[in-house]
C-alpha cells in the first residue's frame, strides 16, 4: 500500500490558490491536487464550490490523523485535534 504525500497540505495564503483549471492544494511547494467544482464547463470560470473542495480536501491529512488519534485514545486533547481539523475543513 502506498502513502499519501504528507501533511500538512493547504490552500495558499489563506485564500485559494487558482491553478490550472481550479484552485491547488499544496503541501509545502508541491501541488498534491486540485479542486475544480460541479457543473461548470472548462474556460468558463471557477464553480462557486471548488474553494470549499479545496479546504476540504487540504485538511484530508489532519482529519486523518484525528481519526487515528481518537481510535487510539479518547483524551481531550485527541477531541480538540478531531475539533481543530474539522474546522480546517470547513473554514480553512
Amino acid at each position: 500500500m502506498s502513502t499519501h504525500t504528507p501533511g500538512p497540505w493547504t490552500t495558499g495564503d489563506g485564500s485559494p490558490s487558482r491553478y490550472a483549471r481550479g484552485h491547488a492544494i499544496c503541501a509545502g511547494a508541491i501541488i498534491v491536487g486540485s479542486a475544480i467544482g460541479n457543473g461548470y464547463p472548462l474556460g468558463t470560470g471557477w464553480a462557486p464550490d471548488s474553494a470549499a473542495n479545496a479546504r476540504l480536501m487540504a485538511a484530508a491529512p489532519d482529519l486523518l490523523a484525528a481519526l487515528i488519534r481518537l481510535s487510539d485514545e479518547r483524551t481531550e486533547a485527541a477531541l480538540q485535534q478531531a475539533k481543530d481539523a474539522i474546522a480546517k475543513a470547513l473554514l480553512a
